[in-house]
């Protein structure tokens, strides 16, 4: 797991002094690259998204998904939690708004990676249908 500052290495009992000896020197090789001075990166906060209906009514209506870019003002109808940190951005029963989409086009830009709990394609959103225009 990591952020853009911090990198979580988790090990387990089946690692063996081979697997250690190479995290060392895997370490040891990237403390000796270069280091470019990039300035501080402040991530916009998480949106507050606006609750139209109960997460349960939501996800008991029929659902479509669409391209992020066209998600705002539409009801978002899956789960969707921002990693890092781990916030959730969106949940069912909440209206998209402009800073959601602002948000998640800052998030792919930035390397934050996006969990959505339905959709099945990158880069789409699953929202009620009945908020889509066909």
């Amino acid at each position: 797991m990591h952020s853009l500052q911090t990198v979580l290495l988790m090990s387990s009992p089946m690692d063996t002094r081979e697997d250690y000896q190479r995290l060392l020197n895997a370490l040891f090789a990237m403390d000796a690259m270069p280091i470019f001075e990039k300035p501080p990166v402040t991530p916009p906060p998480v949106p507050i998204a606006q609750p139209c209906m109960s997460a349960w009514e939501a996800t008991h209506r029929e659902t479509v998904q669409i391209p992020i870019p066209l998600a705002k003002g539409k009801i978002c109808g899956e789960y969707i939690y921002a990693y890092p940190p781990g916030s959730p951005v969106c949940a069912p029963g909440e209206r998209i708004t402009g800073q959601c989409t602002d948000y998640f086009a800052y998030a792919k830009h930035s390397g934050i990676a996006l969990q959505h709990s339905r959709a099945e394609q990158e880069n789409k959103i699953v929202v009620l249908k009945e908020t889509v225009d066909f």
